[in-house]
């Protein structure tokens, strides 16, 4: 869907690297390679949001909100009226506001996944006298035609969408369908981190305490070296690391300003975990 067709969403969203791009600042159009390997790329302003558990982030997206979900129900993108609401309206799913709105955003954003004037169809055809609003629409129901041009698209669009024609679709309806695999395939609340800290059934509104016992010691170890003393989940590691069958001491020193190292030693067979303490 980039007007170059030269990046797709996973070039800065790889699994390979957690479904970001371990960048400080995304690269775009222009460029080969993913993550840090990607060269001859636009860079862009800001850093590639994972997608794990996007669920719980319904009220916006981005450290900066770049995607927030206003007070009236609808979806702000860069805090204008880019997405109408009555696509909104029609196409968003209501637990998913926040993240269709979002996925909509990247292939219109100029060195992200658009191109620059000159670069392709969508910039050539599309006005760039009544920018953004006009150029944005445009794009978008540009990237529709090439979805459409797809026979197995369209088939799969009107399932996901019974009782709508592909023809009568715009490109909130694909914003929506990202959302919606992203929500599937980068869910998680089974780990041992979710164990740890308990977990909570939205469906059922049952409530899972957390166990101790559910993260080793190297990964309490980590997880104390990433914690603030007075944090809450700081509090909870070390009544973990304190339970009668653990003991967990922690002796750390600094070399010069290079990493710490952490050591943490265990009551089981006297057997010790030495890892970076941040």
């Amino acid at each position: 869907m980039s007007g170059n067709r030269d990046v797709s969403c996973s070039t800065c969203h790889h699994p390979r690297l957690a479904t970001t791009d371990r960048l400080t600042m995304n690269r775009g159009v222009y460029g080969v390679g993913i993550g840090p390997q990607r060269v001859g790329a636009a860079v862009g302003g800001r850093t590639t949001q994972p997608l794990w558990n996007l669920h719980k982030l319904q009220k916006g997206l981005a450290v900066d909100h770049k995607v927030p979900l206003a007070a009236d129900g609808y979806v702000y993108p860069l805090g204008g009226p880019f997405i109408p609401f009555a696509w909104q309206d029609e196409a968003f799913d209501p637990d998913m506001k926040a993240a269709a709105g979002q996925a909509m955003m990247p292939e219109v954003t100029d060195q992200e996944m658009l191109g620059f004037p000159g670069d392709n169809d969508f910039t050539d055809e599309c006005p760039q006298d009544d920018p953004p609003f006009g150029l944005v629409l445009c794009a978008w129901g540009k990237m529709m035609e090439r979805l459409g041009a797809i026979p197995e698209y369209v088939e799969m669009f009107e399932a996901a969408y019974p009782g709508v024609d592909f023809e009568d679709m715009h490109f909130a309806y694909a914003g929506n369908a990202i959302a919606a695999y992203e929500f599937r395939a980068f869910f998680s609340d089974d780990t041992p981190w979710d164990r740890f800290v308990g977990r909570f059934d939205p469906t059922t509104g049952a409530v899972t305490p957390g166990d101790d016992d559910a993260l080793t010691l190297q990964q309490l170890a980590g997880r104390v070296a990433s914690s603030t003393p007075t944090s809450a989940i700081a509090r909870r590691v070390t009544r973990a690391t304190r339970s009668p069958t653990r003991t967990f001491t922690r002796r750390c020193s600094r070399n010069l300003g290079r990493a710490t190292r952490c050591r943490a030693g265990t009551g089981r067979a006297g057997s010790t975990i030495t890892g970076a303490c941040g």
